[in-house]
């Protein structure tokens, strides 16, 4: 019986420490990735990080192709394309990912702020400086960091964060431009 318990145990570890090494990790790193979801990744690549978090939606959209999980506030959505504050059209990096966002809070910058966070929290722990705002976003262009606000109980808080591949800082955009409803990450 001990050697069965111990082949058991094995067996165990031989299934379990593939699905240790699949689990993605918890940082937001701007400019870089969510997790193990890396900017320039194929997008086929970034399927299987989202898998990782349950049911995935995967599709064509005019700007380009987005690969998100489905429940809210798990997981990631990736983008091969991202709206930058100064371009009218979308930047496009078809099959590689260009944008990574995220709703799921077990997701953290440095300082351990992330979605939940107030917006002073964030703003304390990480940058007061924004190189964009509008719309409910703070963008960091050159830094590749995008934050998505929402009134919750604290005051303002961080929605989603997003990170993408950094550009230099641009002569801001006038407003209402280059944020197409319904297209941006």
């Amino acid at each position: 019986m001990k050697g069965i318990g111990w082949l058991v145990g094995l067996a165990v570890l031989a299934v379990g420490l593939p699905l240790r090494a699949q689990q993605p990790g918890s940082d937001i790193l701007p400019g870089e990735a969510i997790g193990a979801a890396r900017i320039g990744m194929a997008m086929d690549e970034v399927v299987r990080v989202a898998q990782g978090f349950g049911q995935t939606r995967d599709q064509a959209r005019e700007a380009g192709r987005e690969v998100c999980n489905v429940d809210d506030g798990v997981g990631i959505c990736a983008y091969d394309y991202y709206f930058y504050e100064d371009k009218r059209e979308a930047t496009q990096t078809p099959g590689l990912v260009l944008a990574v966002v995220t709703d799921d809070p077990r997701f953290k910058l440095r300082g351990g702020v992330g979605v939940g966070s107030t917006l002073v929290e964030f703003l304390r722990a990480y940058d007061t400086n924004p190189e964009w705002l509008g719309g409910g976003y703070l963008e960091w262009t050159s830094k590749g960091l995008l934050v998505g606000l929402r009134r919750g109980a604290r005051g303002a808080e961080v929605a989603v964060v997003g990170v993408f591949k950094p550009r230099p800082s641009a002569v801001r955009a006038e407003a209402g431009t280059g944020r197409g409803a319904g297209a941006y990450p």
